[in-house]
């Protein structure tokens, strides 16, 4: 906000009494009760039988109990935004501070002597204010205070007035301040709806309404019954289950014992958790969990027409033989809304049918299919993706090229759905650099494919084509298992490429999702999911490979201390410092090496202590002579020797890979 001096025309009015029969009150309207945690926002009013000129608005509050979260939200006519012509109307000059503990208002209608601008007789809001309650139940005065504070650090503290006829009117000459009481409250438990809608796609016109305890009991919630009430004319309930929270015992869960009903107009659950020997105290703890879901089926608009709404109420004393209440148990005892248990209604949307001509399995044909005004990418339902990793690898050695797939919760109610991945095929293009070995395989150690066994991976390819292909549930007994939706994208495996020793040092190759490419085989493949029995054609995320020069190191030299050319001992002590610090030491001490080759003294392929002791006996010892390449030095001939490649083939690495200068 663009703000004005102001208390240079202070000065100027004269105090006298307010005019006989006048009457002008400034007052503090605060919400009645606001819950520790969260925020609360009250107002200053201002009601005058006057045309007020200006005016002085000063209060506070205790900030240990409530603290203000940001600015004065001001009135139209006080925001200097809305008076960018100088509009008649308007305050020309607006001048506010807020602190934690206090804010100061400071208005002038007409600071330039053009419209007369005036506040005219009537009931006003001027400003509100968010507070925010603590983490102690307590309250506060939200009291106007004259004589303590100023517009700007170090300014002169002023007192509420108001301005009429040039006259400053404050409360010695008439002026009415209404304080009010800012009171923060424990944070109760309640029962509130979470998300409660039917999805549009595919087709369905049935999904779950989430019922979301939020607890506060330390001690945690032994049990619970939820009776929730529907308009049986806009809505018909199907079926009433635990939580996803809560769960079924049987299932993993924690809840031991479940009875659900379902009524033409709501329908009840009751839950105990802890119900069977051997007794082990389980509850729900502290915060919100989705302790119940209430599947209903909607009568959905017709395509183009606006969602419809139908409420959803926690009815107690309505459902049920005997009669239910919603409550929670918490130390053997109930607690319902005469205990302070708060119940939030809530409403279930019936989203419309979309277009008949909608295809689900078109996501880059720039079409909103689904009319739900977003197109391909951008469109949730068109999420699915497969996705390649950027990696650098050697000149004639070898790349790793991972890819994963994502395949995002879609919110559909069931297990039969497009988030549940059956399988898929990949179509990649490689460049002339890359080749697969002669046979290749797809590496899904650590993948969620490995997790689920999935029973056909085949790999195949020529010419820079690379088909991938994977079936999760491919052989008998046929137990219906998929990849389950995730937040982040699934591992799924890694390629391995030999790389051309023609290739070109910090080259570029472009690894891309190509549909119609044959590898191989006959037949031209395309980058599909299967979900549902259907084919979903996913989002692609490219990646590349960079070529770098072929790592070389010396034999033993852990902590890299020599380079070639340098002509030093590239081996002592110090590697052997850094093996034993890099197997054994934790945090910040830990040793962390740049080339694993290198550290692998006795070149047997893996780091362990023997390494450690085969450059201590080396450099002390008159041991072994470290396998090629290295160590820097022989110290029978007193010559040097060349760093080099890793002419042995394991699973460690070296980052140390450059291209020349």
């Amino acid at each position: 906000m663009k703000l004005k001096s102001v208390w240079g025309f202070l000065p100027a009015f004269c105090l006298l009494a307010l005019p006989l029969g006048a009457v002008n009150t400034l007052s503090i309207s605060v919400p009645s009760k606001v819950e520790i945690g969260t925020q609360g926002t009250f107002s200053v009013d201002l009601s005058t039988t006057d045309e007020v000129q200006g005016l002085v608005v000063a209060c506070d509050w205790n900030s240990d109990v409530a603290s203000a979260t940001g600015e004065l939200a001001l009135a139209d006519f006080l925001t200097l935004e809305n008076n960018a012509a100088n509009d008649a109307g308007t305050a020309d000059t607006v001048v506010a501070r807020v602190e934690p503990g206090f804010f100061v208002l400071g208005v002038v209608m007409d600071s330039d002597g053009m419209n007369a601008e005036i506040i005219a007789p009537g009931d006003y809001t001027l400003a509100t204010l968010t507070l925010a309650c603590g983490g102690a139940e307590g309250s506060t005065p939200v009291a106007f205070r004259d004589s303590q504070y100023a517009t700007v650090e170090g300014g002169p503290a002023l007192d509420n007035i108001v301005v009429v006829g040039g006259l400053s009117v404050a409360r010695d000459e008439g002026l009415g301040l209404e304080d009010g009481t800012f009171e923060c409250i424990p944070t109760p438990a309640r029962y509130f709806i979470g998300s409660a809608e039917n999805p549009t796609r595919p087709f369905s016109n049935q999904g779950d309404a989430r019922v979301m305890l939020r607890n506060v009991f330390e001690a945690g919630v032994e049990g619970y019954v939820v009776a929730l009430c529907h308009d049986p004319a806009a809505l018909k309930l199907l079926s009433v289950s635990v939580g996803d929270d809560v769960g079924d015992a049987d299932d993993g869960g924690l809840a031991e014992f479940i009875a659900a009903q379902t009524f033409d107009s709501g329908g009840t659950i009751g839950v105990v958790l802890d119900f069977d020997a051997p007794f082990n105290g389980q509850t729900i703890g502290l915060g919100e969990s989705n302790i119940a879901k209430f599947r209903y089926e909607c009568n959905p608009p017709a395509t183009g027409e606006p969602p419809t709404t139908s409420p959803l109420e926690f009815c107690d004393m309505v459902l049920g033989m005997p009669l239910k209440d919603n409550v929670i148990v918490v130390g053997g005892l109930s607690i319902g809304t005469a205990e302070g248990l708060v119940l939030e209604n809530g409403q279930f949307t019936c989203n419309p049918r979309p277009p008949p001509e909608f295809d689900f399995e078109i996501c880059d044909d720039g079409i909103d299919n689904d009319g739900d005004g977003l197109i391909d990418e951008d469109d949730p339902e068109c999420q699915l993706g497969f996705a390649c990793v950027d990696t650098t690898a050697p000149i004639g050695g070898r790349a790793r090229v991972c890819l994963t797939l994502l395949t995002p919760e879609d919110n559909l109610p069931g297990h039969a759905q497009r988030d549940h991945v059956q399988g898929f095929s990949m179509s990649i293009m490689t460049c002339p650099e890359l080749s697969l070995p002669d046979n290749p395989t797809l590496d899904i150690t650590g993948t969620i494919l490995e997790a689920l066994g999935a029973e056909f991976v085949s790999v195949q390819g020529a010419n820079g084509e690379v088909i991938v292909g994977v079936l999760v549930d491919a052989l008998p007994p046929f137990d219906g298992a998929t990849i389950p939706p995730a937040p982040d994208a699934w591992d799924v495996g890694c390629l391995t490429f030999n790389v051309s020793e023609d290739a070109q040092c910090n080259a570029i190759c472009d690894i891309k999702f190509v549909d119609g490419l044959r590898g191989r085989g006959k037949v031209p493949v395309k980058n599909l999911i299967a979900a549902e029995n259907f084919s979903l054609t996913p989002a692609t995320t490219d990646c590349s490979v960079r070529f770098l020069g072929a790592p070389v190191f010396f034999r033993g030299d852990c902590n890299m201390s020599a380079r070639p050319g340098m002509g030093n001992m590239a081996v002592d002590i110090s590697d052997a410092a850094a093996v034993v610090s890099f197997l054994f030491l934790p945090g910040s001490w830990k040793f962390n090496p740049q080339c694993l080759d290198a550290c692998d003294a006795n070149d047997d392929g893996r780091i362990d202590l023997a390494d450690a002791i085969a450059i201590l006996q080396y450099y002390l010892q008159d041991g072994r002579f470290p396998p090629p390449p290295g160590p820097g030095l022989d110290p029978e001939t007193g010559g040097s020797t060349e760093p080099g490649g890793d002419p042995t083939e394991d699973k460690l690495d070296c980052d140390m890979v450059q291209c020349p200068q």
